[in-house]
């Protein structure tokens, strides 16, 4: 049996094509796995299912004042309240991992939007933010929505 230069070029470049595409997904799952991850969220089914699926030491972080974060917060997250311009996160957060998955909550939007500049300026690259806050987080659960209360021991 004879083979014309063609058909081995076919089957050889053929070959080839199924080498890369196994290789190419390959590098694509370890890349995507190490690669940045900055989300704005804006439903609160969503938050909530990023929450329930976010690796063990994802740090959540509720920016608001403590008397706020006392009298209700969504569970898990931990009381940072945004001052000083964000010294006191900047401070808190700099001993973690900078790959750490971060969730950031405040009371309407702009002090996580704050700190979620600070943190990618930070060099952390997998950073979370609920735009609409904790009044829209309410606002989207309703009436019976009840929130963790009480105080989380966090520096202040």
């Amino acid at each position: 049996m004879k083979f014309q230069p063609r058909t081995i070029a076919t089957v050889a470049f053929g070959l080839i094509a199924a080498v890369s595409v196994v290789l190419a997904s390959e590098y694509r799952g370890k890349y995507e796995s190490s690669k940045t991850a900055y989300r704005s969220v804006s439903d609160a089914a969503e938050f909530d299912r990023l929450i329930a699926e976010a690796e063990d030491g994802a740090l959540f972080v509720d920016l608001r004042d403590r008397q706020d974060y006392v009298t209700g917060h969504v569970a898990r997250f931990d009381n940072i309240a945004w001052k000083d311009d964000g010294a006191l996160l900047e401070t808190w957060i700099a001993p973690h991992r900078r790959n750490k998955e971060v969730y950031l909550i405040c009371y309407g939007g702009n002090r996580s939007a704050r700190a979620f500049e600070r943190l990618v300026s930070m060099g952390f690259t997998r950073v979370t933010d609920f735009t609409p806050g904790w009044n829209g987080y309410t606002a989207a659960k309703g009436e019976g929505y009840a929130p963790e209360t009480g105080d989380c021991g966090c520096p202040e």
